[in-house]
């Protein structure tokens, strides 16, 4: 894979495009930037190229595991707090759907919204320490939730705001699991919340994924969407 845009993913057949990206990475690819528990415990991300440091943008498949993670939920029920904070992205973003309900939780700035959001300047574990900076409080429209089955497709400016929520439910290997491609402009990236006083932990994220593993994932997403 040269540089990663959206290109890559033909909307009249997604899945087909996510095959080849997949075998490509089968025959080509090392996993090492992978990462177990990534951004939140039981979501897995595994990075199929990954070409940011040449400005080229990243692929890879965000997977998680039946019974593992809280992504069926919005909030946590102490704290009020988004499970996988609404957040916007340093890069254009694709995303595919292969296994799995995905629901893409949409929200929009509106200066005259009927809800209210804090915004932060975030830094993952992926790029550098994970931090958040409190910078304003913003109005939005109530969120739209946008539900794709396997095979669908969803583009994002790095503007758009988003949080997924996966639900808790059989898949035939016990996952889900859906493709990004993240394209190479890089802006500061953000996360809302419903609070004021947002702190971040990283303890027990963004693990070092073994290859193997990896590549056995990919293997089984490839062998339900082929």
């Amino acid at each position: 894979m040269g540089v990663i845009n959206e290109a890559m993913v033909d909307a009249r057949n997604p899945l087909a495009s996510v095959t080849d990206i997949l075998t490509d990475a089968l025959d080509r690819g090392d996993y090492r930037d992978s990462l177990a528990n990534c951004h939140t415990p039981g979501m897995d991300s595994i990075v199929l190229k990954n070409n940011a440091a040449t400005n080229g943008g990243m692929a890879r498949i965000f997977v998680t595991h039946k019974g593992m993670h809280r992504l069926d939920q919005v909030t946590d029920e102490a704290s009020g707090n988004f499970i996988l904070g609404v957040h916007d992205h340093r890069f254009p973003l694709t995303i595919v759907p292969l296994l799995g309900k995905f629901i893409n939780y949409e929200v929009a700035i509106d200066p005259n919204g009927p809800e209210k959001l804090h915004e932060y300047e975030f830094t993952s574990g992926i790029t550098s320490a994970m931090g958040v900076s409190h910078r304003r409080e913003v109005r939005v429209q109530p969120p739209h939730l946008n539900e794709q089955d396997p095979g669908g497709l969803v583009r994002m400016q790095a503007t758009d705001l988003h949080t997924v929520v996966i639900p808790n439910q059989d898949t035939r290997k016990g996952l889900t699991a859906w493709l990004v491609l993240e394209e190479p402009t890089e802006k500061t990236s953000h996360i809302y919340s419903p609070m004021g006083n947002l702190s971040l932990s990283s303890e027990g994220l963004y693990q070092p994924l073994d290859p193997a593993e990896a590549a056995d994932t990919i293997r089984q997403v490839l062998a339900e969407i082929s």
